[in-house]
């Protein structure tokens, strides 16, 4: 459960005790939170961290690309996260043992890649997870993002899920949904960000001073979005107009693709763009449009 979506459904459905967990089909990493601990997917003890059959490693490259090569020592054993800091999360694998099995799937090459080795000590074997979390100093753990969903901009890491949960977790958008991930422009170092926010029919428009300040107050600069496409839903429900998958996820890599194009299909729309000069989100003209897409347009 979104850290942003716990103390609402706790309010708004009177649950006094929530236990979350961590888990994947065909994974063998597990992590549980019983301590009822808003926002954590799990919990591993500090001082006993190095008995736990899951890891949380470094990256080399440290842009979040799945499947990226992991942070070696100079004795080729990977380097384990600091609380606070973002890693893959590892689960050992032990053919032996029932719980630590991987038994891959029909594609060899598949599950190589899912596969590391020499983590914790020589000739071992990991399940990569391919997402990243991070723990605290008391040992809960907390879901950052997938791999893939996590993209560079300016030379720092920026996670969609904590984007994500900052505008979720505004009064503003209260009755919308925010879709955070990275577009593709001329003359950008890595992908830029934008949100966008789906309205409700019966949603009052939001303040972007708001949301603006709001961003400023909870992220550093280079997480904020840079574009805000703000889509009023034609049907009056959110979730009719954002297509998901099959787990009800939205489709980032449709939305990635219209990058700031305007909308074709009917529905009343408006993309915006950060201004710090005036600690606001202003609305794009087909100028601004014409100067990103030539490398001309400089952005804040």
């Amino acid at each position: 459960m979104r850290p942003d979506v716990w103390p609402r459904f706790v309010e708004r459905f009177k649950v006094p005790r929530i236990g979350e967990l961590y888990a994947s089909t065909e994974g063998n990493a597990n992590l549980a939170n019983t301590e009822n601990k808003p926002g954590a997917v799990g919990f591993i003890s500090p001082l006993l961290a190095p008995l736990y059959p899951v890891k949380l490693v470094r990256l080399a490259d440290d842009d979040g690309t799945a499947g990226g090569e992991l942070m070696r020592r100079p004795d080729g054993l990977c380097v384990e996260c600091e609380p606070g800091e973002a890693g893959e999360l590892l689960g050992k694998v032990d053919q032996r043992d029932a719980s630590r099995n991987f038994a891959g799937y029909t594609d060899r090459l598949a599950t190589a890649r899912r596969l590391v080795r020499n983590v914790a000590k020589h000739g071992d074997a990991w399940f990569r997870t391919g997402d990243l979390l991070r723990t605290d100093e008391a040992g809960f753990v907390y879901f950052v993002d997938r791999m893939g969903d996590t993209f560079r901009f300016r030379g720092e890491n920026v996670s969609t899920s904590e984007v994500e949960a900052v505008l979720g977790s505004m009064a503003v958008l209260q009755k919308s949904h925010a879709v955070v991930y990275g577009i593709e422009l001329p003359n950008s170092d890595g992908r830029v960000g934008m949100s966008s926010i789906f309205l409700e029919a019966a949603a009052p428009y939001p303040d972007l001073h708001v949301i603006y300040s709001k961003l400023e107050e909870e992220l550093p600069s280079h997480a904020h979005p840079r574009f805000l496409r703000v889509v009023r839903c034609a049907t009056g429900d959110s979730r009719n107009e954002l297509e998901t998958t099959l787990t009800f996820k939205p489709k980032k890599a449709a939305l990635a693709s219209r990058g700031i194009s305007s909308s074709n299909n009917g529905i009343g729309e408006e993309i915006y763009i950060r201004s710090a000069r005036e600690k606001t989100y202003t609305k794009m003209t087909a100028q601004m449009r014409t100067q990103l897409l030539d490398g001309t347009f400089r952005l804040e």
